[in-house]
């Protein structure tokens, strides 16, 4: 795919299955082949500017989808003009919906690159959608831990790239609804 200096998709892993599946032709005729692999063991896909990794990948070429289990991502961000921060991002099962369209479960971010982060953000589930240039991020159960304590939760988190402060109100209470 592509050409020999700029492939469309770079795969690295331990081992791998391909399978072609003829489809049905076209309205004008032409013959369609549907392409997927089965990846597994320390598996990395570069695809343009996406960058994934994980312990076992299935994807489709040809429609350009797929998941990721034990997924591990890693991009930076631009807090401000002056500050681009590392970001990364492990989840139990990533789903590739698109090109502009991601959704993970079980979800852990950090700025930190060590396998255990002394800090992080979880989330039960993320939504990424790319909307022109910018970037949407939605997020669901989210809670911020530092080591192994949970410090805080809010249910619902909504951001866009460009975003400078992702909290906008903060308001501290007392609730018994959680047997507080």
């Amino acid at each position: 795919q592509g050409q020999e200096d700029r492939p469309l998709l770079t795969l690295h892993c331990n081992s791998v299955v391909i399978w072609f599946t003829e489809l049905p032709q076209d309205s004008t005729g032409k013959r369609r082949t549907r392409t997927e692999f089965y990846a597994e063991g320390h598996v990395r896909m570069v695809r343009g500017k996406d960058r994934f990794g994980g312990d076992r990948m299935v994807f489709d070429l040809t429609n350009e989808t797929g998941f990721i289990l034990g997924a591990r991502l890693s991009t930076v961000t631009r807090m401000s003009k002056q500050r681009i921060v590392p970001l990364f991002l492990r989840a139990k099962r990533f789903h590739i919906l698109s090109r502009k369209g991601y959704e993970a479960k079980g979800v852990s971010i950090t700025t930190c690159a060590f396998s255990n982060p002394i800090y992080r953000i979880a989330a039960s589930s993320i939504e990424i959608q790319r909307v022109g240039s910018s970037v949407h991020l939605t997020s669901r159960n989210n809670s911020l831990w530092v080591g192994p304590v949970p410090i805080a939760f809010w249910p619902y988190l909504h951001a866009r790239s460009g975003d400078t402060s992702y909290i906008k109100k903060f308001r501290v209470g007392r609730s018994n609804r959680y047997g507080t």
